[in-house]
């Protein structure tokens, strides 16, 4: 696993847990302290050894913009194989497409013909409607509800229980805040909050001011 700090670490180790694969090491590339202790070793970048090349990547970062810097770093440090990772209690659609580092929490639904690009990540009991589109580095809040034929643009957050009402449309590095409901399309950039979600501000950047 690389980004051995990130929050969100424990709920990734977890579901590699429930999937029962080894995890051979966590890669600290921050330099502060893992979130998880005590499951497997953890190294900074300069202890990396040899062999862990040779292994498939996770990483658990759920900040869309921390997520792509993750994956950039790891791929200059020389990883290349980055799994699709499903929790074993989500229900995935046989015709959903799952592009390579998505993670998935426990409880999603997935319908069908949704598709989730590279480094998509679900968190816990959210829902994706049939023929949804996630760009790479989305991340979806725990319970949040994306309906029929939405599409979420790169580096988006959308925040726990928010709801995207079908074919709606939200721009790439946007924030749709906890709760809110989406009924309209949202502009890239900006920051909707509220039933129904209204523009708050446009900051031009994305979830914590970083683009992707």
């Amino acid at each position: 696993m690389y980004g051995a700090a990130s929050s969100y670490t424990g709920d990734v180790v977890e579901i590699l847990g429930r999937l029962s694969w080894q995890i051979r090491g966590l890669i600290d590339n921050l330099g502060e302290a893992p979130r998880t202790r005590g499951t497997a070793p953890v190294v900074g970048l300069e202890d990396i050894p040899d062999d862990w090349f040779d292994y498939a990547v996770v990483i658990p970062v759920a900040t869309p913009g921390h997520r792509l810097a993750a994956e950039e770093q790891s791929r200059a440090m020389g990883f290349t194989r980055f799994p699709v990772v499903v929790d074993p209690t989500s229900v995935v659609a046989r015709s959903a497409a799952l592009s390579g580092g998505c993670v998935v929490n426990a409880g999603v639904v997935i319908a069908a013909g949704a598709e989730l690009h590279g480094f998509a990540s679900v968190n816990r009991s959210a829902s994706i409607g049939h023929g949804a589109t996630l760009e790479s580095y989305t991340f979806i809040g725990p319970g949040a509800t994306l309906c029929g034929d939405v599409r979420v643009g790169r580096g988006t957050f959308i925040g726990a229980g928010a709801v995207i009402m079908p074919g709606v449309t939200i721009g790439a590095n946007s924030v749709v805040g906890a709760g809110a409901v989406a009924t309209q399309a949202v502009p890239a950039g900006t920051v909707v909050v509220g039933n129904p979600a209204r523009v708050v501000s446009r900051p031009g950047t994305g979830y914590r001011g970083f683009n992707v």
